[in-house]
């Protein structure tokens, strides 16, 4: 019955606004991060400085920068900070003040922009 519903809801959907495919089709998308992989991590930490809700991303209280600092122990199955820190130094303290200072940093770092095309426009 459910998924009936849901394919006579997408049918019609597509017909009124005159789309194809599946309803949510293209709704996400998502880069390999591999490479960025410090860049991604402090667009994430700034998204609320860049929306200027806080002033730092550790005063996020939702961000994990503080766990990164070494001043909060998340559990170590929802953050273990090591492999982004091992790239800093292999000195954990040393690591810590690098990673601060590269995360804290003003940039203009951009990831998962939208493109251009009108089609993939996302309203925010």
């Amino acid at each position: 019955m459910m998924k009936r519903l849901g394919i006579s809801y997408a049918k019609y959907y597509n017909w009124k606004y005159r789309t194809t495919g599946h309803l949510f089709q293209d709704r996400f998308k998502s880069e390999t991060i591999n490479n960025y992989l410090l860049t991604a991590t402090r667009y994430i930490h700034q998204n609320s400085v860049k929306a200027r809700i806080v002033p730092l991303p550790a005063e996020w209280k939702w961000s994990s920068c503080l766990g990164y600092y070494g001043q909060f122990v998340y559990p170590p199955d929802l953050l273990d900070p090591h492999f982004l820190l091992n790239m800093f130094s292999p000195d954990l303290l040393i690591a810590r003040i690098r990673f601060k200072e590269f995360n804290d940093r003003k940039n203009n770092d951009q990831c998962l922009e939208d493109s251009d095309d009108s089609q993939n426009k996302v309203i925010r």
